[in-house]
């Protein structure tokens, strides 16, 4: 299914697979409404990806954004501070290039937490305490 984004009450042109616009509806939404019409989505887009690498992975936790000029300003809130300045008057690529970055890192960052919630598994008491069990019933 399709479904174009929102654009200041005004349908984007672009459209996009709904599953793939869907984890960061919300993020791309608050980032288009903090800039002008004239911004491209492309921009807009550009602008997610760098607050998702900064750390931002939900809407409440950006502050701004605001035009400074031709930067786009957004100001990270805790527990990841800082900001995120995207020039938009530099190139960016087409919105199906960021969107396909945006889901790499994803994917990215969902492989790191389960990896690092097994090795916390593997590396708790309990886990220690069960494989000393096992170590000794197979020697017995």
């Amino acid at each position: 299914m399709l479904v174009p984004l929102p654009r200041d009450g005004v349908e984007s042109p672009r459209l996009l697979p709904i599953n793939e616009i869907q984890p960061y509806q919300a993020l791309f939404a608050r980032i288009r409404e903090g800039t002008p019409a004239s911004i491209s989505d492309d921009h807009v887009a550009d602008a997610l990806l760098r607050a998702k690498q900064a750390g931002i992975t939900e809407a409440d936790r950006l502050q701004g954004p605001m035009m400074r000029g031709d930067r786009l300003c957004m100001r990270c809130a805790a527990p990841v501070t800082g900001w995120v300045v995207v020039n938009v008057s530099d190139p960016v690529p087409p919105m199906q290039g960021t969107v396909q970055q945006t889901l790499a890192l994803n994917r990215q960052r969902e492989q790191r937490v389960a990896m690092e919630a097994m090795q916390r598994s593997q590396d708790s008491p309990a886990a220690a305490g069960r494989r000393s069990e096992e170590s000794h019933s197979r020697s017995a």
